[in-house]
């Protein structure tokens, strides 16, 4: 799984092209998970920037940052024992993502969590976007491309997360992130693409949920439905259950059902 250089450690190629699929984010991400979760070193892993995003990261989602704390550069530096340059890094992707805010001469602070109101609009843009991509994934879809989904939503549901809290939420938000992901390539729109990896939207919720009790099961279950209406090629029965499953998401973000509804007479 591992090479070493004069450089430390690496992932091998064949784990490389496992995620090349993915997007880049998430591709970062699923690294960093394989360098935590199987590597036992001694060293700093190679990849130093994804390293830090991935701790600071955590550190955000976890509350141990507050809302609008500042992020000290040099302070940070200092506790990982690296220069300054991986931590700029890490943290210019951190404010891509919507984890942390840069304002010139201030520097960089924690963002604060999103409203009631954002993360109904963050849905229901969500939402606009995978409707949008009904059309192309019913055209592009195909028993190869319906396996895979199968295989990745299955992997959800019986994965072993493991007992870190952290770790076994972060696990399944980057699977659930590429299941949609995969989708919205189906469509074969790149814009759609563009947007939706803009979104982010795994990065909240985790933010928002991460010292909850998720209902795994029931997020699967959801996704089995899209992964049916899909092999039956009916546009009305998957267009109903993304809205189903965007409520779903909904309801585990705030505790009651907040039924969303679109006027979708324009797609």
């Amino acid at each position: 799984m591992f090479e070493q250089n004069n450089k430390g450690y690496k992932i091998s190629e064949p784990y490389y092209a496992l995620c090349r699929g993915a997007d880049a984010l998430i591709y970062q991400q699923i690294k960093v998970i394989i360098l935590n979760e199987f590597c036992q070193l001694n060293t700093m892993p190679s990849d130093l920037v994804s390293y830090i995003f991935d701790k600071l990261q955590e550190k955000i989602i976890n509350g141990y940052y507050e809302s609008d704390e500042k992020l000290v550069i040099s302070q940070i530096a200092k506790e990982f024992d690296i220069s300054i340059i991986p931590v700029r890094e890490a943290l210019a992707k951190l404010s891509t993502v919507g984890l942390v805010v840069f304002t010139p001469n201030h520097g960089y602070r924690v963002s604060a969590n999103l409203s009631q109101k954002e993360f109904v609009d963050l849905f229901y843009t969500r939402l606009i976007i995978d409707i949008a991509a009904i059309p192309g994934m019913i055209s592009n879809i195909t028993s190869k491309d319906i396996e895979k989904l199968k295989l990745l939503n299955s992997t959800m549901a019986t994965n072993d997360y493991g007992s870190d809290h952290y770790k076994q939420f972060k696990k399944f938000m980057v699977l659930n992130a590429e299941f949609h992901r995969i989708l919205i390539v189906i469509s074969g729109n790149k814009f759609l693409q563009k947007l939706y990896s803009d979104l982010y939207i795994e990065m909240f919720i985790s933010r928002h949920l991460i010292n909850s009790d998720i209902a795994f099961a029931e997020l699967v279950n959801g996704h089995d439905k899209i992964i049916q209406a899909l092999e039956n090629r009916d546009a009305t029965a998957l267009k109903q259950e993304y809205i189903d499953h965007l409520n779903e998401g909904i309801n585990l973000i705030f505790g009651y059902q907040f039924n969303i509804t679109l006027d979708t007479t324009f797609l």
